[in-house]
């Protein structure tokens, strides 16, 4: 769960990223919207045996309010 979130330079927006893989999971957000993501992250990180197995899919089922 090494994600880290880095502020864009000159700018008032932010990235999410994981610290091992290097992969980008948000690009120019907001800081708030940043912590909000990195929690997702984390609580996908923690699933284990339930319905969802996809970070994509929990992300986008938590956005859709499904």
């Amino acid at each position: 769960m090494p994600y880290v979130m880095r502020k864009i330079k000159n700018e008032n927006l932010y990235t999410v990223k994981n610290k091992e893989t290097g992969r980008v999971h948000a690009k120019g957000t907001t800081k708030d919207k940043a912590k909000a993501m990195i929690r997702i992250l984390n609580k996908a990180e923690g699933l284990e045996g339930g319905e969802i197995v996809d970070k994509d899919e929990l992300i986008w089922r938590i956005i859709c309010r499904r």
